[in-house]
């Protein structure tokens, strides 16, 4: 996720910098955007792993405790024979 971020500022950087060159020639306005671009893109990617992290830890509770409850269900069952 964070490489295609990194991915879409480059791009974003680069188409930016030639339309100010060939336009005015104003490489600081379009260093400028970038920065603000990039610093977005960077805010949100953090946004969207912290979410996926929560995700990741719920899914991983509830495995854990479907895991427990199969293993109380043998025992039981063993001590039922």
């Amino acid at each position: 996720m964070r490489i295609g971020a990194i991915a879409v500022v480059i791009g974003l950087a680069l188409t930016c910098v030639s339309c100010s060159r060939q336009e005015n020639g104003d490489k600081k306005s379009a260093a400028h955007e970038v920065g603000k671009v990039g610093y977005e893109v960077t805010k949100e990617a953090e946004k969207v792993a912290k979410k996926a992290g929560e995700k990741i830890k719920e899914a991983t509770h509830e495995a854990s405790q479907g895991w427990k409850e199969a293993q109380r269900a043998e025992k039981t069952k063993a001590k039922v024979k």
